[in-house]
């Protein structure tokens, strides 16, 4: 595909050329992650969200009144995660204990989390 037929599809959100291509997409559902693949997409160069056509939308609205049965996943994956706590590479020696372990950690509701602000970008890396 040339740059020709990229020019009229422009980003809805920050106006860069869009391109064709295949994605994924990770989104919750009840309570559990999903992964759908083999989605076509425009595809923005500058801050790389997607946009489906009408078919597409409708091709992903059917699978999720399917509500995701295990057993039509084409296969299961294990999922990393990690929380944003740990970034600085220091751990409480309680949290360290518990990573050797294999042991989870719950999260009170209300418990405080601090936000600085000051430096905040989008995906693309652009600062906001």
């Amino acid at each position: 595909m040339g740059e020709e037929e990229t020019r009229d599809f422009r980003c809805n959100y920050c106006g860069s050329l869009t391109y064709e291509d295949t994605v994924k997409t990770f989104l919750w559902f009840n309570e559990k992650p999903v992964l759908i693949e083999d989605i076509p997409a425009r595809v923005c160069k500058k801050c790389m969200e997607q946009f489906y056509d009408e078919k597409t939308s409708y091709m992903i609205d059917r699978l999720r009144q399917t509500k995701f049965p295990r057993e039509r996943a084409r296969r299961v994956i294990e999922v990393e995660v990690f929380s944003l706590e740990d970034v600085d590479g220091e751990k409480s020696s309680e949290q360290a204990e518990e990573a050797e372990s294999g042991e989870e950690t719950e999260v009170s509701e209300n418990q405080e989390v601090k936000v600085d602000y000051t430096d905040l970008y989008y995906a693309g890396g652009d600062k906001i």
